[in-house]
């Protein structure tokens, strides 16, 4: 688990706070249990932005928070937002460095196109007014801050900085406009052989926009290159990280608008960030594709975390089931950093940004309940570095107006995803890949060629390609479309409330069923087992009356084989081949491994394979002629299991349950190394320790198969050796049992 509280503070630095001021508001959230704090300078600040006042109060700032305690310090890296002007200095100093655009105009009948500029804001497509921001910005507090830089100072957030940010006069609306670089037209030529400006007439008249589709991957790359790899390199430099989000990612089009592509561009922050400011979370209205990019820049980084801004435009009325809820869903998404928007140190610039108030101030009546919501952000952003599974990859393209729907669509069907961009190749590691770009077919599947009008008519096709092995559903076995869930691949499995209700749902995962309460807004972890086996697993080979056997292997593995050197010795051939016993025999129980030697078959591929048995030894019933041994591939095991998990313990749970059949029936219960005791018949329960409530603690099992998973195929037809063994044991007990599930009663 972290071991820093990943709530962050974003600081509002409001009115012109003295050091007794700053050191009681730090003093409170210290107390609180909060370890990082963002300064964040905006609307209500009376302090001029980058005076010497200013940067002595964000210098007392860092020096009071270190002396507090704090882990974390934050810089915000402009004034109100959009990052890159430097509280508009930038192109009021420089008319060259303003933002510049194409727009498009009706004129007398005629489409007239022109470059224009936006004298409010930065051309962050240009390297040199780029440069002048890192250096009236981040050089600034470097040169005032530089003890804290790669320590205390942890990174730089740039808030929505954009290549489109142009806002014309009401009565001077465009047909048509888009951010331009000097040199675009070059480029636009190289790309497509067409003229830009004559492209753009002729589209707008038409009715077509081809033009900006083949202009956003030009933009995306010059802005990446001059703003986000630019910024990222001297966080680099001077030992911190670059993070925050860019404008407008709930859509396509909005993200080609003001990014260009927004893979493209938040792929280059060492820690992708996104913000939610409403925090919705119903399931038709979520922002599953704001998310989305943010996952998929934390992968490209390597999933190392990311950071959400949160709450912004949010109620100033508490619900800490709703602040769980988020915290889980972005963590579902790789993040782990949590920005609380916004923590205004006093309530001044409530008169200039009068829409909202936050409920994450210093001095809120519920402060000291963020103690306690810290360590539920702790639970949650350790779940975010965990590997996550995926069933489908969405291809990401600028030009899908469906693609929110199609992701809703997926989460409400419990169908995982992760989205790559226009140019990735088709992974490796999914079922499927959705496209939905196309103008004839809505939806195109890339792997096998299926299309279809709706997502229903693909998985309709698709059926057979999508065996889930988790899913939740009613207790009448109807899925639950309302709920989010994630699976990981050591098998936990999440599940996030998004129908506002409470209900009495079921989890069906590995053969069982597990009946549980998921309250509104609530979340629910089903831990993901680790399995330790003290003997290799077994498959008892089965000759036929023509003493020959047929074994198909799922994976490539490494195996061996007992050969039974008592009342004869066996003589096998594996795929024509002689198998030559040369070993003593580990891995049966100790009194049949003095009855055994082992051949020790090295690497044996996937697929299907014949032995032979190749002299007249009697295959005894219970004394095989051979058995493979190996990996958990193979269908049987016989001896110990022991099996754990990191598992939250509800603070009312009063028992611990487990859903064990006999026989045999052992099994013993470890709460952190410390045995419970073991239970030999139902009900399999145990009372947890009062100190254990309401802590995340080690669940460890231990328990016992059966003997008769040595022996094979209980019945399979009139042969002498199948009469031996038929009714001796339960077929339900042969292999190896299934995992165990808990209940918290």
């Amino acid at each position: 688990m972290n071991t820093i509280n990943p709530l962050i503070m974003m600081g509002a630095l409001t009115g012109k706070p003295a050091r007794e001021e700053i050191i009681k508001i730090l003093t409170c959230y210290r107390q609180a249990g909060i370890e990082q704090y963002l300064i964040y300078p905006r609307s209500g600040c009376e302090l001029e932005y980058f005076s010497e006042e200013y940067l002595s109060t964000v210098e007392i700032i860092c020096k009071e928070a270190a002396a507090l305690g704090f882990k974390a310090i934050w810089l915000y890296d402009e004034f109100n937002w959009p990052s890159g002007s430097c509280a508009h200095i930038i192109p009021q100093e420089n008319p060259d460095y303003a933002a510049q655009f194409i727009c498009a105009y009706n004129v007398d009948g005629e489409i007239k196109v022109e470059i224009r500029r936006n004298n409010n804001y930065t051309d962050l497509m240009n390297p040199a007014a780029v440069d002048r921001f890192i250096e009236l910005t981040h050089e600034r507090y470097y040169q005032r801050l530089k003890k804290y830089f790669g320590t205390l100072i942890k990174g730089i957030f740039t808030d929505e900085p954009e290549v489109g940010f142009f806002r014309p006069a009401a009565e001077d609306v465009p047909l048509f406009f888009m951010g331009y670089y000097d040199g675009l037209t070059d480029d636009y030529r190289t790309a497509t052989g067409g003229d830009l400006f004559s492209d753009i007439a002729s589209g707008v008249r038409a009715a077509k926009d081809f033009y900006p589709t083949e202009c956003a991957p030009l933009l995306a790359r010059r802005f990446r290159a001059c703003f986000i790899d630019r910024v990222q390199a001297w966080c680099s430099d001077h030992d911190v990280v670059l993070t925050g989000h860019l404008m407008d990612e709930t859509s396509p089009r909005a993200a080609r608008l003001a990014n260009g592509g927004v893979l493209t561009a938040l792929s280059g922050m060492k820690l992708p960030a996104m913000d939610d400011v409403w925090c919705n979370t119903n399931m038709n209205v979520f922002e599953f594709l704001t998310y989305s990019t943010a996952l998929y820049a934390i992968e490209q980084q390597g999933n190392q975390g990311g950071l959400a801004e949160l709450f912004a435009c949010h109620k100033c009325d508490i619900d800490f089931a709703k602040l769980q809820q988020i915290l889980y869903l972005a963590a579902a998404f790789g993040i782990d950093h949590y920005v609380l928007a916004v923590a205004a140190m006093d309530p001044r610039g409530n008169s200039i940004k009068k829409e909202h108030y936050n409920t994450f101030a210093w001095d809120v009546p519920h402060l000291p309940a963020f103690k306690e919501w810290g360590r539920i952000a702790r639970r949650a952003a350790a779940l975010a570095g965990k590997k996550r599974l995926y069933e489908v990859a969405v291809r990401y393209t600028d030009n899908a107006p469906d693609l929110n729907n199609l992701l809703r669509d997926l989460a409400s069907r419990q169908i995982s995803w992760k989205l790559i961009d226009e140019h990735d190749p088709i992974p490796d590691d999914v079922l499927a890949v959705l496209n939905c770009s196309h103008i004839r077919m809505p939806l195109r599947e890339e792997k096998y060629g299926i299309t279809g009008w709706s997502f229903e008519q693909i998985a309709t096709r698709l059926h057979e390609k999508f065996p889930i092995n988790s899913k939740i559903c009613y207790p009448d076995g109807a899925l639950v479309s309302d709920v989010f869930v994630r699976r990981y691949a050591d098998g936990m499995v999440l599940a996030v409330d998004m129908a506002g209700r409470n209900r009495e749902l079921v989890l069906h995962r590995n053969n069982q069923t597990i009946p549980f309460t998921l309250p509104r807004f609530g979340v629910v972890e089903f831990p993901g087992w680790q399995l330790e086996f003290d003997h290799p697993h077994s498959q008892r080979i089965e000759f036929d009356a023509a003493r020959q056997a047929v074994i198909t292997l799922k994976n490539t593995q490494k195996l061996a084989l007992a050969l039974r050197d008592y009342a004869g010795s066996a003589e096998v051939e594996l795929d024509g081949k002689s198998v030559i016993p040369t070993l003593p025999c580990s891995g049966l129980p100790e009194s049949f491994n003095q009855l055994y030697k082992l051949a020790d078959l090295g690497e044996v591929n996937s697929g299907r394979h014949t032995l032979v048995l190749k002299n007249d030894i009697e295959d005894f019933g219970f004394l095989p002629a051979a058995i493979l041994l190996g990996e958990a591939d193979l269908p049987d095991f016989s001896g110990r299991i022991v099996q754990y998990a990191q598992v939250f313990i509800p603070e009312n749970a009063l028992k611990i349950q487990t859903n064990h059949t006999a026989p045999p029936g052992d099994v013993e219960l470890f709460i952190n190394k410390k045995s419970c005791g073991t239970r030999l018949t139902a009900p399999y329960e145990w009372i947890i320790p009062d100190e254990l409530r309401g802590e995340l603690a080690e669940i460890k099992f231990s328990y016992s198969s059966s003997i008769a998973a040595l022996f094979g195929n209980p019945w399979r037809g009139s042969d002498e050796l199948s009469s031996a063994l038929r009714g001796f044991y339960a077929p339900a007990y042969r292999g190896k049992p299934d995992l165990l599930e808990i209940t918290f009663i």
